[in-house]
């Protein structure tokens, strides 16, 4: 394994207990931005933070140079849930939520119509009533 890819193999940093890779959370993305502009190394801060060295310095460059145009989801409430707690990701409000980010995408970019189950983890997870969540803005 290259040196650059070893440590992704390690559980006991960076990964949470079965071994899947764990993104940064806002708090500690935080502490990290402060920290590198206090002048520490990215090494420094990933032994602070208990991350990967590559997590932090990835995790920070993609929050300061992100382009992405994620896809509209076609209902404002839950579109500004996912952009205020979620970094605009579908994935993510999907890995939280524990459903399939591709069934969760169908339904919020492209209208497919939603499980009562879906419905009820999109309401639990944002708070929103289903009226407020799935919501469009029309008439239809």
């Amino acid at each position: 394994i290259p040196n650059h890819r070893r440590a992704h193999h390690r559980a006991d940093i960076g990964a949470f207990d079965d071994g899947r890779w764990k993104d940064m959370n806002k708090e500690d993305r935080v502490k990290a931005f402060e920290m590198r502009c206090d002048g520490k190394t990215w090494a420094q801060i990933a032994a602070l933070l208990n991350y990967d060295e590559t997590t932090v310095r990835d995790d920070l460059y993609s929050v300061i140079t992100r382009h992405k145009h994620y896809a509209r989801v076609i209902y404002p409430a839950i579109a500004a849930h996912i952009a205020r707690h979620y970094m605009g990701s579908i994935e993510r409000f999907a890995v939280y939520m524990q459903v399939s980010p591709h069934r969760l995408r169908r339904v919020l970019v492209n209208g497919d119509f939603p499980s009562e189950k879906l419905v009820e983890k999109v309401t639990r997870a944002t708070g929103l009533t289903r009226e407020e969540a799935f919501f469009v803005g029309v008439d239809m």
